[in-house]
């Protein structure tokens, strides 16, 4: 997501041209915003523990979801063995409540 894409979200008009701080990876723009360098957009879980923490704070209580995100898939029709199962919920265990499950169509042939 681009910050114009986030005041767009936001009903905003579009951000007024300034100076702009860009960095080449996302642990330096996160720890540009933990030094008060600027404002920064945050992909939780990425930055979950910062927030509890009080290393970063929201700008706003409004979080945007995007359709981005990871995806587990196979072949329809391989059938699985146990060890990908395992490794299957291993996975989705990993990502936690954020996590969206969806039925394997071959478990339910």
């Amino acid at each position: 997501m681009r910050w114009d894409d986030w005041f767009a979200r936001q009903g905003m008009p579009q951000r007024p041209a300034g100076r702009d701080i860009t960095l080449n990876t996302y642990p330096f723009v996160l720890q540009a915003a933990m030094s008060g360098q600027g404002v920064a957009l945050g992909w939780r879980p990425l930055v979950d523990d910062l927030l509890a923490a009080g290393q970063l704070v929201p700008a706003l209580d409004v979080a945007v979801r995007t359709e981005r995100g990871y995806f587990l898939v196979q072949p329809e029709k391989l059938r699985l063995r146990d060890e990908h199962h395992r490794f299957r919920e291993w996975v989705l265990k990993a990502c936690g409540a954020g996590a969206v499950s969806t039925v394997n169509k071959a478990e339910n042939d």
